[in-house]
């Protein structure tokens, strides 16, 4: 779905507070499933993330870049992206794990 709105469609209404949370973005007021699914395509749009989730990353990259051991290679053949996968087959912010391996696939892209 070049969108999510196909993704988003197959969620459950838990499915969709459960990416909301994951986001830092509140759901208070949505009453009910179509509050929440368009909630979740305007925070998918803007790139809403939890501050928490992005501090860490940026901590975790910053320590790994002043330490002298050598950066980890990306193997997405050891990664579970099953278990990180929501009830619609999408991974967090919608890609599908096809999208995530041809992403990592690109030397580019790694190096964002």
């Amino acid at each position: 779905a070049g969108d999510g709105l196909d993704d988003i469609e197959m969620m459950k209404a838990g499915e969709m507070k459960a990416e909301l949370d994951m986001r830092g973005v509140s759901y208070v007021g949505c009453y009910d499933k179509t509050d929440l699914k368009e909630l979740l395509l305007q925070s998918r749009a803007e790139g809403r993330a939890d501050p928490a989730v992005i501090d860490e990353f940026n901590k975790q990259m910053l320590e790994r870049k002043m330490s002298s051991e050598p950066e980890p290679e990306l193997n997405l053949d050891e990664m579970d992206l099953d278990s990180m996968m929501a009830g619609d087959g999408s991974l967090p912010g919608g890609m599908t794990p096809d999208q995530v391996k041809k992403m990592a696939s690109n030397p580019e892209m790694l190096k964002m």
